[in-house]
């Protein structure tokens, strides 16, 4: 039994001459002393006496209820059938009980006389405060030195505490082409977009994020300026085509050196064919060849080994200009088509293509010409369009997005199977109402910083990560809580 010490509702008054009468179905027992009963409840120490004055019933059991939800009242009822008058007392502890779990509601004020064939009732709620059964033994004076005991019993239904268990999917894989301009209009730019993508993989690979990064160009035939063994003609090729970590995979000690590498594309073109160059890239027969069948030369120059049938797809352009592959008699539809075929279209949700390029409002001192077409491509497929003359405004949204959906496909949400009741009954059900566990180890919707880890959404009775609080491949999540009161 679980139980809390607690101070007596009130002392026993007792004066009254008379005596006992067993009670109907129960067990009622009249005991000497002052009140407060004979060790172990109901029986023994009885008073040989006129069986006058009796408690019905002897015992209340609230049977089961749920955790912290408060039952029906049930009384119990004092009666006088002796001949003459009785002073009844108030209500005493037989054993050590929590009054907060066995509520007294309601009791006539005491001492009361009560004259013959009268009655008195004393009303009693149960609200169980943990899982498991629950009993206290009560005394009601009626006479100097003798009261009646009761016996009140209950149990917390182990059913009322839900617990909701989820698991992280195992390590996100992601694979992710970047298509960059190599013309001279990106001159002004190519220095601060490598200042920006060197933290790019940093941040996929802390989330744990199984990666294959590759770069080509906009490039589809060699011009002077660009250098490198394709002569800025990479013509769908991963750059550098003569490199040996072409396709950057994780981990790596010189994961960050491999990618600034392949990044450093130069200038070197008038024209760029983005659309073209990342259709050449991800299509047959190149995306299948370890040497590029296209080309006559010594390396291996294909693309063979990138995509992965279990790993999202995004395709993240980076143009100074506006795409101009509708040069090679495909229309942008087609693209978009292709693109989104390549995980299938019940699959779109792992598939997103993203645009760094100039934007249709512009960037004051900055003179770029948007790239419609490619943002088009990417409203297509709820990607980003962001601004490549102001990186530093929009780079908090490249990790966690040109990841995706990679990220995505790791859930945020987790939806809970019954509905959370006020369980600390502030009026509102909310994150303090719920206990969330990761590995076994809780999991405060806070961060110390006072940033959001998680939250709880009523309406769609779910918890929600945020993008630093979701929890790492593998992990699993508990999630308790208690159901709602009946009625409530």
């Amino acid at each position: 039994m679980r139980s809390t010490i607690a101070a007596p509702f009130l002392a026993l008054l007792a004066a009254c001459s008379g005596g006992l009468a067993p009670v109907e179905g129960g067990d009622a027992t009249a005991e000497g002393g002052n009140g407060g009963g004979a060790p172990g409840g109901f029986g023994g120490g009885g008073i040989e006496a006129e069986d006058c004055v009796t408690l019905a019933p002897a015992a209340i059991d609230f049977g089961t209820t749920d955790l912290g939800c408060q039952t029906l009242e049930r009384s119990l009822v004092v009666t006088n059938r002796c001949e003459g008058p009785i002073t009844l007392g108030g209500i005493d502890q037989a054993s050590v009980w929590d009054p907060e779990v066995f509520l007294l509601v309601d009791a006539p004020a005491t001492p009361q006389p009560l004259l013959p064939g009268e009655r008195a009732g004393f009303a009693f709620g149960f609200r169980p405060k943990a899982l498991g059964s629950e009993e206290a033994s009560i005394s009601i004076g009626f006479a100097k030195d003798r009261a009646l005991l009761a016996k009140l019993q209950g149990e917390a239904d182990p059913e009322s505490l839900v617990t909701d268990v989820f698991h992280m999917p195992g390590r996100p894989k992601a694979d992710v082409l970047w298509v960059i301009d190599n013309t001279q209009t990106m001159a002004p730019h190519r220095q601060r977009l490598l200042d920006h993508l060197e933290a790019f993989p940093q941040w996929l690979t802390h989330h744990s994020v199984d990666l294959h990064l590759a770069v080509t160009t906009t490039g589809l035939a060699p011009a002077h300026g660009c250098g490198g063994a394709a002569q800025g003609g990479e013509d769908g090729r991963f750059h550098p085509i003569d490199g040996a970590h072409r396709i950057v995979t994780n981990p790596a000690d010189d994961l960050i050196d491999r990618w600034m590498k392949n990044v450093d594309v130069g200038v070197c073109h008038n024209s760029g064919f983005p659309f073209e160059a990342a259709f050449r890239a991800l299509s047959e027969p190149l995306i299948l060849e370890t040497r590029d069948s296209r080309h006559d030369g010594p390396w291996d120059d294909g693309n063979a080994g990138f995509l992965r049938a279990d790993a999202a797809l995004s395709i993240v352009f980076v143009s100074a200009r506006d795409d101009a592959s509708f040069a090679w008699g495909r229309s942008l539809d087609d693209y978009i088509d292709f693109f989104i075929g390549i995980k299938g279209p019940r699959n779109s949700n792992l598939f997103r293509l993203h645009v760094i390029g100039g934007t249709p409002q512009g960037s004051p001192g900055c003179l770029i010409e948007p790239a419609n077409r490619l943002g088009a491509a990417a409203d297509a497929t709820e990607g980003l369009w962001l601004d490549l003359c102001d990186l530093s405004a929009d780079a908090s949204e490249w990790e966690p997005n040109f990841s995706m959906p990679s990220m995505r496909n790791s859930p945020q949400r987790f939806f809970l199977s019954e509905r959370p009741g006020d369980s600390n009954g502030d009026g509102a059900v909310d994150e303090l109402d719920l206990q969330l566990e990761v590995n076994g180890v809780p999991r405060p919707a806070r961060f110390p910083s006072g940033s959001r880890a998680w939250t709880y959404d009523p309406i769609s009775n779910a918890i929600d990560f945020s993008p630093l609080g979701i929890p790492r491949p593998d992990s699993e999540i508990i999630v308790s809580y208690q159901r709602p009161c009946p009625g409530a």
